[in-house]
């Protein structure tokens, strides 16, 4: 695991939010997090990614339920800035559009990303879970 917390703010990724909602094995890893909404951010190419899976894998109902639960915490959107410091770290670090995003929102509020996605796998201001 790698991190470099500076804050007490954090962020889940939608790795970790579909483990949390499908209560897989390690949903327990994380939940304390999710549940803790004073804490936590959600930039909104997560809350785009979970709403999108749960829609498709549980239908419209369900999915209106989880972007609910989301919207407890604070919505981080992108704008022009962040987007040009996700670009920036997507090409230094390799890494897919919407983990550079998260990252990008990590980085900008001092958060911390808890992840089970290993894109972000070794990456400061992470700290990656292994299955």
């Amino acid at each position: 695991m790698t991190s470099k917390n500076t804050s007490d703010l954090y962020i889940v990724d939608s790795c970790g939010w579909i483990e949390y909602i499908e209560d897989r094995p390690q949903a327990g890893i994380i939940e304390s997090f999710i549940l803790d909404t004073r804490h936590l951010l959600v930039p909104t190419v997560s809350f785009y990614e979970v709403y999108k899976y749960i829609k498709r894998e549980y239908g419209s109902d369900a999915a209106f339920q989880v972007g609910f639960e989301m919207k407890q915490s604070r919505i981080i959107p992108l704008d022009q800035v962040l987007a040009l410091q996700a670009a920036d770290l997507s090409l230094e670090y390799s890494i897919p559009m919407a983990d550079a995003i998260i990252l990008a929102v990590a980085r900008a509020y001092r958060a911390t990303i808890h992840t089970f996605d290993s894109h972000l796998d070794g990456i400061p201001s992470a700290i990656f879970y292994r299955k």
